[in-house]
């Protein structure tokens, strides 16, 4: 008989807010291969699996130590008759729980879009949705964000500097340049569009998007202002460029 689940709700969602969030950043690989989404599949598995089994126990119900999404679903069902437009979601990402034990890599990119349109159902189903709200006014809990690239950047904060803090920030900061971006056709008197990543000194991830623009005086080139902006969420080289292009046509600074 399969062992009683002694994991507390909180340790169960936590854990699979880790496993969302390895999903999101494998989605952020440049190049995505038939390895990467093999990796993909396996963590959104586990995800839905301890999310599951985080809202049974929530509900105040037993879970085993066992890995069928279909039994999961079912033991959900008992007590929330709602969870039963679910099937088909459970019933998906079920088809890849073995796969952390086989040595299937020819996962395609369509297959990966309906995991992740799965996982997503579940995750963002009301009640359990309403858990990870609750969790997350715990310091401790790793609430991810959505899967994808939000379709809107929350900034935090713009500074606009010179060209030395661009020097200042590379040598003494935790930072990580993930992408240079060179838009010269589509933005006008943009030299460069950087999009970097780094950790600030309380550990929390600041993604930053920096601009250098040339200062023309007389055909003669002083120098560079670089334009940086902190945004609470990732984003894509697409979205950088349409952000660029929103900033200069209001010309006014986004809290």
């Amino acid at each position: 008989m399969a062992k009683i689940c002694r994991e507390t709700p909180f340790e169960y969602f936590n854990l699979a807010e880790y496993d969302t969030i390895s999903i999101y950043l494998n989605l952020e690989v440049k190049y995505t291969d038939k390895y990467t989404n093999k990796k993909i599949s396996n963590d959104a598995t586990q995800a839905a699996e301890k999310f599951m089994k985080g809202y049974i126990k929530y509900n105040g119900f037993d879970t085993y130590i066992e890995h069928d999404l279909t039994k999961l679903y079912n033991d959900i069902c008992k007590f929330d008759n709602n969870f039963i437009d679910k099937k088909y979601d459970c019933e998906t990402l079920n088809k890849y729980v073995k796969l952390r034990y086989e040595d299937k890599f020819d996962i395609d990119k369509h297959e990966i879009n309906d995991i992740i349109k799965s996982l997503k159902n579940i995750i963002n189903y009301e009640p359990i949705l309403k858990i990870r709200k609750e969790f997350s006014n715990d310091k401790r809990y790793l609430k991810s964000e959505n899967m994808e690239h939000r379709s809107t950047m929350d900034c935090l904060e713009h500074i606009q500097l010179n060209n030395q803090f661009l020097k200042d920030k590379m040598q003494n900061t935790k930072i990580e340049v993930m992408d240079v971006i060179r838009f010269p056709d589509e933005v006008k008197n943009i030299d460069m569009l950087i999009k970097s990543r780094y950790i600030d000194n309380e550990g929390n991830t600041i993604y930053v998007l920096e601009r250098k623009r040339n200062i023309k005086h007389n055909k003669i080139i002083e120098g560079y202002k670089v334009d940086s902006w902190r945004f609470k969420y990732n984003f894509t080289n697409e979205q950088a460029l349409q952000f660029e292009k929103d900033w200069d046509n209001s010309r006014s600074h986004v809290k």
